[in-house]
């Protein structure tokens, strides 16, 4: 009995050992963007059209919401400098609405994709009140 009970608390161990080194990320995709040097709006282009396999049209379409994204986000962060409560609600927001643009470009399987990208399983950003 002893004798199982090593070899099952050495299996345990052994597994949990192994499982400290399976990676859950794409690493791959990571060191390609990581390798380039890229700007916020060309790295989440890069990152979406490898992600969620985006076609010719919607790349140019999420491109053109990625550039106006990025540029207001950037205007807020002059704007809102010494507020940073003010800013983070600001930021929040116009990402909420690129969001929202994003649903009439992706599918809704990549739209799922892009949250899970993003970090937001949620799909708050549907409805009216964000706030």
């Amino acid at each position: 009995m002893k004798h199982i009970l090593l070899i099952s608390l050495a299996l345990l161990f052994a597994t949990a050992g192994s499982a400290q080194g399976l990676k859950v990320t794409d690493d791959g995709l990571d060191k390609m963007v990581l390798a380039v040097e890229l700007d916020g709006v060309q790295m989440a282009n890069l990152e979406m059209k490898e992600e969620l396999k985006l076609d010719h049209n919607q790349l140019a379409q999420i491109a053109e919401l990625n550039v106006a994204k990025y540029k207001l986000i950037e205007e807020a962060e002059q704007e809102f400098s010494s507020d940073p409560i003010l800013l983070s609600k600001t930021i929040y927001r116009i990402k909420m609405e690129t969001d929202k643009a994003f649903t009439s470009v992706l599918s809704d399987n990549q739209l799922r994709q892009y949250l899970e990208l993003e970090g937001r399983n949620n799909i708050r950003f549907v409805s009216e009140s964000d706030e």
